[in-house]
């Protein structure tokens, strides 16, 4: 039996990202200039439940060195490259 397990890297793919409806950004750039201190938001993942995954919404005044910008009128939306196989 085989028990050599393969490793997974994010870095090794290309990732297709987010879609911001026009909605979205104007919510966005709305609690960014509500808080002018913060930069935009950024969408992370946390487990959640007994073997589940929960999305978490933030406001960030400077986003990690590995997130990933998405970008639409304006308004920013980072997400961590660890997380993407989660989002994309």
């Amino acid at each position: 039996m085989n028990s050599h397990a393969g490793t997974f890297n994010p870095e090794d793919f290309s990732w297709r990202g987010l879609v911001m409806t026009p909605a979205a950004a104007a919510h966005i750039r709305d609690l960014v200039r509500k808080q002018p201190d913060m930069q935009g938001l950024r969408l992370g993942v946390k487990t959640s439940g007994c073997a589940g995954f929960g999305y978490v919404l933030e406001l960030i005044a400077e986003p990690a060195k590995d997130d990933l910008l998405f970008e639409r009128d304006g308004a920013k939306l980072w997400a961590p490259l660890q997380a993407m196989p989660f989002i994309d």
